[in-house]
């Protein structure tokens, strides 16, 4: 029987859900320490109110003192009698000068608060945002909804947060030597003989390009947007497309698009291969640095199928 699974697989699922356990963790992290931050600021008042008691009461003060106590006319209790602080003191300096480093305390350990208060507001609000994307990502992997994940998938590759897998073709070349040998004519991206023809179960064409240049010419000249695309998952292998609209492949179709993809990769020899297939227009090329002909990325939903590799039988090949 062939396995069929439909989403991302495994290990772009995997991927995405640490992603998003990095963002929760992240948050938590930035909220504890401007929390630690705020700890520090929120007595600033304690400062302004050390400065004005100092300021009022000179006459306590006496030269290199290293602490004084002073009363508070702030704190009164129901008696009228105030209360008294503890200050300590540089016992270099003079009274005004200490009475500044307070007020200097005061002003810093505000403008903290100022600053750190939005921020701790706008963390608390990032991190209720990814735990939600977290939670709807792991409901939306265990109850197999796979457009809600592509949707995050989507999200997740625009803001950089995760690459799009990339994919390579039998025969890649770096853009170096693939701009050497288009100088000295030695490929064509239009040249047919590289590309296998078949006719599927029902009656659909499937091409299967068997070089770089003519998997470059299958997923970007012959297949349109709504056709399916296939690629052996994580190993060098054919583009496949079956030249019709998604939704009027059946079953059979992509087990016999699939098996051709397996047998033109380097897993042919293997018992079962996981062959991964999508509309083709989630199929793009990756961005320069990770450039090859015949390579490509996939950005959006996808499925698996698992399959024997296999060529079909020759009447079924045209071309």
């Amino acid at each position: 029987p062939v396995a069929l699974e439909e989403g991302l697989g495994d290990e772009v699922l995997d991927k995405m859900e640490k992603v998003l356990k990095k963002q929760v963790s992240s948050c938590k992290g930035k909220i504890q320490n401007l929390q630690t931050e705020l700890d520090k600021s929120q007595g600033c008042e304690i400062y302004l109110r050390q400065g004005d008691a100092l300021s009022q009461n000179r006459h306590l003060y006496k030269k290199r003192m290293e602490k004084i106590t002073v009363p508070d006319y702030t704190q009164i209790d129901d008696d009228g009698n105030c209360g008294y602080l503890d200050v300590d003191l540089d016992p270099e300096k003079g009274l005004t000068e200490n009475a500044k480093i307070l007020y200097k305390k005061y002003k810093k350990s505000k403008r903290a608060l100022e600053r750190l208060e939005p921020m701790m507001e706008t963390t608390k609000v990032e991190m209720e945002a990814h735990q939600a994307m977290l939670s709807k990502f792991q409901n939306a992997r265990q109850n197999h909804q796979n457009s809600t994940i592509g949707e995050i998938y989507e999200s997740l590759v625009e803001k950089k947060l995760i690459e799009a897998i990339v994919l390579e073709s039998i025969g890649g070349e770096s853009p170096k030597k693939a701009q050497k040998n288009q100088k000295n004519g030695k490929r064509k991206l239009g040249v047919d003989k590289d590309i296998d023809t078949f006719i599927s179960p029902s009656g659909f064409t499937v091409v299967a390009g068997r070089s770089a240049a003519a998997n470059e010419k299958v997923s970007f000249q012959i297949a349109r947007r709504n056709m399916v695309w296939f690629h052996v998952r994580g190993i060098p292998g054919s583009h496949v497309v079956i030249k019709t609209d998604w939704d009027r492949a059946t079953k059979k179709d992509i087990e016999f698009a699939a098996r051709i993809a397996a047998w033109h990769s380097s897993a042919k020899d293997e018992r079962k291969v996981d062959v991964t297939y999508c509309k083709a227009s989630n199929v793009k090329h990756p961005p320069a640095k990770f450039k090859k002909l015949g390579a490509v990325i996939l950005n959006g939903p996808e499925k698996v199928i698992t399959v024997e590799p296999r060529l079909p039988p020759p009447e079924a090949k045209i071309a």
